[in-house]
């Protein structure tokens, strides 16, 4: 008779669980289905949920830890994460005080290209230091493979004027990138003069 009533209160407690375990899980996320805690997956979470998940794992002990499977991270070509951080900026030289003899040989003198591809702006300054008063006119022409040279449409052109008094001076033009290569091309002036140049191009994406 004692076992009979021990076996009827085991029950009777296991039944009360599952109903205050069911009452939890509706109420506490207001009675929104969670198809996690469906264990069988049958679409509602009933009492056949509760020991589904609990009679297998009752009385076991091991690491709390839980593991999660994350898919489609960017991985290379040996599987581990690829991590890319792209620079939005980039700052370079040209030239960096080289001595240029202005007013000599073609009408207009390359002084340097840049490789800009990829780049959406390109500012470019120029710095001239001459013994005397000078102007110099220099070009920023954007070179592309239908058009590779200088003579081409205008538009692709940032014209740079500089008016020189004394010492150094400098000048600066920005633009929106039209063509992969940057070419720097000097007027011819209508004197000849010898200056020490500089040109500098900030890049932004």
């Amino acid at each position: 008779m004692l076992k009979k009533n021990y076996v009827i209160a085991v029950f009777l407690a296991v039944c009360l669980a599952a109903t205050i375990f069911i009452g939890m899980t509706t109420s506490g996320n207001g009675g929104k289905y969670d198809p996690w805690a469906d264990i069988d997956g049958d679409g509602d979470v009933d009492a056949d949920d509760v020991f589904a998940y609990m009679a297998p794992a009752y009385g076991t002990t091991g690491d709390p830890t839980r593991n999660v499977n994350v898919a489609n991270f960017p991985l290379d070509e040996q599987g581990n994460l690829r991590i890319s951080i792209e620079p939005k900026t980039k700052t370079f030289n040209i030239l960096v005080n080289k001595t240029v003899n202005f007013g000599t040989g073609p009408i207009y003198q390359y002084l340097g290209e840049a490789d800009i591809d990829g780049w959406r702006t390109v500012g470019v300054y120029i710095s001239l230091s001459v013994p005397s008063p000078t102007s110099v006119d220099l070009i920023a022409s954007f070179r592309t493979a239908s058009m590779p040279n200088l003579m081409g449409d205008p538009s692709r052109m940032m014209h740079i004027y500089l008016q020189i008094i004394s010492g150094t001076s400098m000048a600066s033009s920005v633009a929106e990138v039209k063509g992969p290569i940057l070419d720097i091309w000097c007027l011819r002036p209508s004197i000849t003069f010898e200056a020490n140049v500089t040109i500098s191009l900030y890049l932004t994406k």
